[in-house]
C-alpha cells in the first residue's frame, strides 16, 4: 500500500480523528501516529475509540504500554475470547472469521516505549488472514522516537513496509490556540472571562500551541477568578502575573519562560475535556462514512488530503465548517 503523510499544523484533532477515522475503517490498514509530548495524541485516540465503539466496531484500545509479547497475547486473549494457548495466532484466525464484515481494530498508546520484541508480535498481528484478507487494523502512536526506531533497526523493515498511513500531529498554531482558548471558556460557563490581544498572544507564547499546558493555563486562569463578578480582560501583566504566582513567586525567565512551561506540563492529560469541549461545538454528527479509505493523491494540497482520505459524499462525523 502507497503510504501517506498528513501534517496537521491547522485545527489539528479535527483533521487528526478524520483521518485517523478513515484509515482505520478501512481494509487492511497498519496506521503509524507520530506527535510530539502534549501534542493530544492520547486525547485523540480515546475520542476516536468511543466513536468507533458507537458505531459498533470492535476496539481494543491500549492506554499503557504492554511490556512483552505474553503479556499482550493474555490480553487479547481476555478480550477476544480466545484460548491463550501455544497456538493463538491459529485461535485468533477463527475468532476473526466471525468479524468480516468490519475489522477489528487494536490501538497502541505510548508506542514509543514498547519492546523491540512487542512491536514485532504487533506486526504479527496484523498479518491474520481471513480468506486471504488481513482483517485486523492496527494503529502504532506514539512520540517521534518510536518513528526513530522503527527507521533504523533492519528487525523493523518489514514492519515499515506494510505501513499504509502515516499521521504526524502538530502543535496548534496562534490561530487555533485563541479558539481552543474560547472552547475551554465556553465549557467551563465562563465566557466573559477573555483576554486582551497582547495577553492572547503571550497566552501562546507560554503554552507554545500544546494542548495540555493550554489548558492548564486556563484552568489556572478559571481559578483566579472564580469569586469575581465583574470580568474584565485578562491583560499580558495580569497573565504574567498569575503564571508567575502559580510558580511559586520564581522569577520567570526571559527566554521562553520556561518556569511557566514547566508548571503547565504537568496538565497534559486534561486535553481530553478539552476535545470533548470541541464537540460541543459540533451542532449535529455527519452522515456515517463508508467503512473503505479512498487512496489520497501525495501531491493534493492537505485540506484536499483529509477530504480524500474519507468518503467526500459522506464526510465523517468529525468534520466542522468551523470552531467558533
Amino acid at each position: 500500500m502507497a503510504e501517506q503523510t498528513f501534517y496537521f499544523s491547522d485545527g489539528p484533532y479535527l483533521q487528526a480523528m478524520h483521518g485517523l477515522h478513515a484509515a482505520l475503517c478501512g481494509s487492511e490498514a497498519f496506521v503509524k501516529f507520530i506527535g510530539k509530548a502534549h501534542t493530544g495524541k492520547s486525547s485523540v485516540c480515546e475520542k476516536l475509540s468511543q466513536f468507533l465503539r458507537h458505531k459498533d466496531y470492535r476496539v481494543i484500545y491500549f492506554d499503557y504500554a504492554i511490556e512483552s509479547p505474553d503479556m499482550l497475547r493474555a490480553m487479547l486473549a481476555k478480550e477476544l475470547g480466545v484460548p491463550d494457548t501455544f497456538n493463538f495466532h491459529r485461535q485468533l484466525e477463527d475468532v476473526c472469521r466471525t468479524e468480516t464484515d468490519k475489522p477489528i481494530i487494536i490501538i497502541f498508546d505510548d508506542a514509543h516505549l514498547l519492546s523491540d520484541i512487542t512491536l514485532v508480535e504487533i506486526y504479527r498481528l496484523a498479518e491474520v488472514q481471513v480468506a486471504q484478507k488481513r482483517i485486523i487494523n492496527i494503529a502504532l502512536c506514539g512520540e517521534p522516537e518510536l518513528e526513530k526506531r522503527l527507521s533504523g533497526k533492519r528487525e523493523f523493515k518489514s514492519l515499515l513496509h506494510n505501513v499504509s498511513h502515516n499521521f504526524v500531529l502538530g502543535p496548534m498554531d496562534s490561530e487555533i490556540t485563541a479558539r481552543f482558548f474560547h472552547a475551554c471558556m465556553q465549557e467551563m460557563q465562563r465566557e466573559g472571562l477573555q483576554l486582551e490581544p497582547a495577553a492572547l498572544s503571550q497566552f501562546y507564547k507560554v503554552c507554545k500551541g500544546f494542548p495540555g499546558p493550554a489548558y492548564s493555563l486556563c484552568q489556572l486562569l478559571l481559578s483566579s477568578r472564580e469569586s469575581v463578578e465583574e470580568l474584565h480582560p485578562l491583560s499580558k501583566e495580569e497573565l504574567l502575573a498569575l503564571i508567575k504566582g502559580a510558580n511559586n513567586e520564581k522569577p520567570m525567565p526571559s527566554s521562553g519562560y520556561q518556569e511557566a512551561n514547566r508548571w503547565l506540563l504537568m496538565g497534559p492529560l486534561a486535553a481530553v475535556l478539552v476535545i470533548m469541549s470541541l464537540a460541543l461545538l459540533l451542532k449535529q454528527l455527519a452522515a456515517p462514512e463508508d467503512d473503505e479509505a479512498s487512496n489520497v493523491d501525495a501531491d493534493l494540497p492537505i485540506e484536499q488530503q483529509v477530504r480524500a482520505a474519507g468518503n467526500e459524499s459522506q464526510p465523517s462525523p468529525f468534520v466542522v465548517d468551523k470552531l467558533d
